[in-house]
C-alpha cells in the first residue's frame, strides 16, 4: 500500500523539553509528540507523515478544527486536508502523529479493536472503511480537461498502440519501515535522491491492430502487429499527443526525450529524474518559504528554498534543466527484464552522454549502528549537486541484489519544508501526481 498506519506499541517515553503537556515518543526511528495520557506500553496507530485522515475517522475522534458539519470541534487538524506533516513543535522535530488504538473502535461491531488488531497491522482501510491514504494536495488544472481530444471522433481500441513492457516507475519505499530489506554482507550504495519529476524513456515493442477497410466495415480487430518504437513518460501514466498535464506544456520532457532517440537499443528503459525549471518562469518543484522551518535554517538556505540544482532561468551559461538517471533496464521481446547493476548504468548513462543521480558512498553492512551512522552523516546536510538547497535525502542501494533493490531515507528538515510545501501548494507534488506522457515518434 502506497501510504498505511502503523500499529505500534509504546516503548519509551520521555518528557518534551520546552512543553509541560507533551510528551516524546519514538516509532521507525522518527521522534513523534504525544499527550501526556500516553504511557508506556499502550498499543495505538502511528501515522507517518505525508498522509490523510478519512473524514469520519477525523470526526469519530475530533481531530479537527471544524467537524464535517461545519461545527465547531477541539482538534487541530485542518477539516479539508485533514493532513499529517513533518513539525517543529516547540522547538523539537515530531514526525506523524499517534492515536490509541481505541479510536479504531467504531468499525467493529464489538467495539474492541484490541480484539481485531496487534502490533505489525498494516492499515488503510479497516472492515471496508477508509482510515488514511497518501495526501497529494488538490488544485483544478488551469485547462478544462487534461486532453485536448475533447470532441474530437473517438479512436476504436483496435486502432489504439499499447506499450505493455513500458514499466511504470517503482515506489521506493521508506527505510525505517523496511530496514530487514538490508543484512549484514549486503554491498551497500548510497546515492543522493533528487527532488525533481520523474521521467522514462524506452525503446520499447509497441502493440497494434492494422485493419483494412473490410475489417472496419466489419468491426473486427484485423491482424495484431508489433514494432519498436521511442516513447516519453512520466511517472506513471502514458497519455497521448496533444494530452494537456499539469505542466500545462511538456515541451522540457519531450526535448529530454528526443536525446535518447537513435541511441537506446530495443527494450531499453531509462529511468530518471528532471530538476531544475520547466520555462524561465516556472520551476518544476514548488518553490518554498525557509521562515516556516527556523531561523537557523533560514540563515543557512535564506528566505526561500528553490530546487535549482546547478540550474538556471537566468544565467544562460547554466541549464535550465538537467536530466539524472537512476535505474536503468532491458526488456527482452517475451517480456523478461534485466535489471542493469549500478556500475553498468553509470557505464551507459556516460555512453548516452547523461548524468546520474550522485554516489555518496559505498560500504559492506556489518552492523546496524554502522549502517544508520553511514546515512545519517548525508542526512540535513546542503545538496551535493547545489548547495544552496538542502539535500531532499538518501537512496540505500544492495548491490549484490540481482533486482532494483533500494529503499530511501528523507532528511528531516526536507521532511518539514515539504509538509510547508504541500500546505501552501497552487499544485500538486508532481512526483505524486498523475502528469503527462506523451510518445516521440521514431
Amino acid at each position: 500500500m502506497a501510504y498505511c498506519g502503523y500499529v505500534v506499541k509504546v516503548e519509551k517515553l520521555e518528557k518534551h523539553p520546552n512543553a509541560d503537556r507533551l510528551q516524546l515518543a519514538t516509532f521507525f526511528g522518527s521522534t513523534t509528540c504525544v499527550s501526556l495520557e500516553v504511557k508506556v506500553g499502550d498499543v495505538g496507530i502511528y501515522f507517518p507523515s505525508d498522509g490523510q485522515l478519512s473524514v469520519e475517522f477525523c470526526d469519530v475522534n475530533h481531530l479537527c478544527r471544524k467537524n464535517s458539519k461545519g461545527e465547531p470541534d477541539i482538534g487541530y487538524l485542518d477539516p479539508d486536508k485533514r493532513n499529517i506533516k513533518a513539525i517543529k513543535l516547540r522547538g523539537t522535530f515530531s514526525d506523524g502523529i499517534f492515536c490509541s488504538l481505541e479510536s479504531l473502535n467504531y468499525l467493529f461491531e464489538d467495539q474492541d479493536a484490541k480484539a481485531h488488531l496487534k502490533i505489525g497491522d498494516l492499515i488503510d482501510t479497516v472492515a471496508g472503511r477508509e482510515v488514511c491514504k497518501k495526501y497529494i494536495p488538490y488544485r483544478a488544472s488551469k485547462t478544462s480537461t487534461f486532453s485536448s481530444d475533447k470532441g474530437k471522433h473517438k479512436t476504436s481500441t483496435w486502432d489504439k498502440e499499447t506499450t505493455p513492457f513500458f514499466a511504470e516507475h517503482i515506489d521506493t519505499p521508506q527505510l525505517r519501515f523496511c530496514e530487514d530489506k538490508f543484512q549484514p554482507g549486503d554491498i551497500i550504495c548510497l546515492t543522493e535522491k533528487v527532488h525533481g519529476t520523474s521521467s522514462r524513456n524506452a525503446n520499447t515493442l509497441v502493440y497494434k491492430h492494422q485493419r483494412n477497410w473490410l475489417d472496419k466495415l466489419l468491426r473486427r480487430p484485423g491482424k495484431e502487429i508489433n514494432f519498436y518504437k521511442y516513447v516519453v513518460g512520466t511517472r506513471r501514466t502514458t497519455v497521448r499527443d496533444n494530452s494537456l498535464g499539469y505542466y500545462e506544456s511538456e515541451d522540457f520532457r519531450i526535448q529530454w526525450g528526443k536525446k535518447f532517440i537513435g541511441h537506446l537499443r530495443q527494450g531499453e528503459e531509462v529511468f530518471g529524474e528532471i530538476a531544475g525549471w520547466v520555462n524561465p518562469n516556472q520551476t518544476i518543484m514548488q518553490v518554498g518559504s525557509n521562515a516556516k522551518v527556523d531561523k537557523d535554517f533560514v540563515t543557512k538556505y535564506g528566505k526561500t528554498t528553490t530546487f535549482s540544482y546547478g540550474c538556471s532561468n537566468v544565467d544562460e551559461t547554466k541549464p535550465l534543466n538537467r536530466y539524472f538517471i537512476y535505474r536503468i533496464t532491458y526488456t527482452t521481446p517475451e517480456g523478461d527484464v534485466i535489471e542493469y547493476p549500478w556500475d553498468m548504468v553509470k557505464y551507459r548513462a556516460e555512453q548516452l552522454g547523461f548524468e546520474v543521480v550522485p554516489e555518496l558512498e559505498r560500504f559492506i553492512y556489518t552492523t546496524q549502528e554502522d549502517f544508520d551512522n553511514r546515512i545519517k552523516k548525508y542526512l540535513d546536510i546542503p545538496s551535493t549537486i547545489d548547495p544552496s538547497h538542502i539535500i531532499e535525502g538518501v537512496v540505500v542501494r544492495a548491490l549484490n541484489k540481482v533486482t532494483f533493490y533500494v529503499a530511501k531515507e528523507k532528511s528531516r528538515s526536507f521532511k518539514i519544508l515539504e509538509g510547508i510545501l504541500k500546505e501552501e501548494a497552487s499544485a500538486p507534488d508532481m512526483e505524486e501526481a498523475e502528469e503527462l506522457v506523451k510518445e516521440i515518434e521514431e
